[in-house]
């Protein structure tokens, strides 16, 4: 937060007339103030944002119907640099074959950590993701205060399905990772 360095100086005069006080307000150049005071400040908040979307594919070999109504939930939680959560999990919905989109907006300097993965709702005849992607994000400031996000590493862990990876783009403010789940009818008697 930048904060608004403007000074105001107003003299307040209190007197007793016959038992009665009365103020009287000047501003600094000693000239009655009779109506409102216009004093204002504007402090700024600076912030910086990262963007992660969140790509879910699925392997249908077998001609499986009904993908648009299939969702799956993803988990983003907030961790200590051990990746230790510290916050509440957000949870993301996407329908298979679609993408969800992690926007987060820091407003302090530091190195903040981040682990994605898939929720396994067991649905009949899917194998679902275990990739975990562990996501470090580094807040800086420049002389001018401005903040500036970068995304300084993304490690894809539990998974070695190679379909599954995450690019960073070139700026490193925006990322995405790819969970990979595959369906195979199950055998009926």
């Amino acid at each position: 937060i930048t904060y608004d360095r403007t000074v105001y100086y107003f003299v307040v005069t209190v007197v007793d007339d016959n038992g009665q006080l009365k103020a009287t307000v000047t501003d600094g150049t000693l000239t009655p103030i009779t109506s409102s005071l216009n004093a204002s400040f504007k402090n700024t908040i600076n912030t910086a944002t990262i963007d992660i979307d969140i790509q879910k594919e699925f392997t249908n070999n077998l001609g499986y119907t009904g993908m648009e109504t299939e969702v799956f939930t993803f988990k983003v939680v907030e961790t200590n640099s051990s990746w230790n959560a510290i916050g509440t999990a957000k949870e993301f919905n996407a329908y298979a074959n679609g993408q969800v989109r992690f926007l987060n907006i820091f407003s302090d300097v530091g190195t903040y950590y981040y682990e994605i993965t898939e929720h396994n709702d067991n649905k009949a005849g899917w194998t679902y993701s275990s990739a975990k992607y562990r996501v470090t994000v580094e807040v800086t400031a420049d002389p001018d205060g401005k903040l500036l996000a970068t995304i300084t590493s993304i490690v894809k862990e539990a998974s070695t399905n190679a379909e599954e990876k995450a690019t960073v783009s070139a700026d490193k403010t925006d990322a995405e990772v790819k969970f990979v789940n595959t369906y195979k009818p199950e055998k009926t008697k």
